[in-house]
């Protein structure tokens, strides 16, 4: 299975990867949001290997061929709060979804071990931008700030990718 997200594709042919979902277009998020306002949903979940719980959030930061670069400092959030919304709301998402879910059930029902047995629940927060940016000094020292206020509020669970 091939998911896209923020023009980034993401392959998970792999046998090891199971009930991968685009959590943010699910049903179950969709009556979320519709029932309780300002809801936020991560991109996608996965179990890797029937071990841990994959929670990714994805930000592509880097420069559109128009020129027009966002910056993930001009948000009205904080990006690592809204991260932290998002996985706390995605959480509540996948319990509703695997007592309510007329789509995805089985696929929340498989989730919800991880959370009972503490079984290793990883949050994966794939990062995008642009090359010249990730070199700056200024960057980098925001970057581990950033890092280290994320795995604070995921109580370690939190992986970041930056390509």
């Amino acid at each position: 299975m091939t998911i896209t997200e923020s023009k980034l594709k993401f392959d998970f042919a792999d046998a090891n990867w199971k009930n991968i979902i685009k959590y943010h277009e699910t049903k179950t998020f969709k009556n979320l949001t519709a029932g309780i306002k300002h809801t936020k949903g991560v991109d996608f979940i996965g179990i890797l290997e029937g071990k841990s719980l994959c929670i990714f959030e994805v930000k592509n930061f880097r420069t559109p061929k128009d020129g027009t670069r966002p910056n993930p400092d001009d948000r009205e959030m904080k990006l690592e709060d809204e991260i932290a919304q998002k996985v706390r709301d995605s959480i509540i998402g996948i319990a509703s979804g695997a007592k309510n879910s007329t789509n995805d059930k089985a696929d929340f029902q498989a989730m919800i071990p991880f959370f009972i047995n503490q079984k290793s629940i990883q949050i994966i927060f794939w990062l995008e931008e642009d090359e010249i940016i990730l070199k700056s000094k200024f960057y980098k020292k925001k970057l581990d700030a950033r890092k280290n206020k994320l795995k604070k509020n995921s109580n370690g669970c939190l992986l970041m990718c930056i390509f």
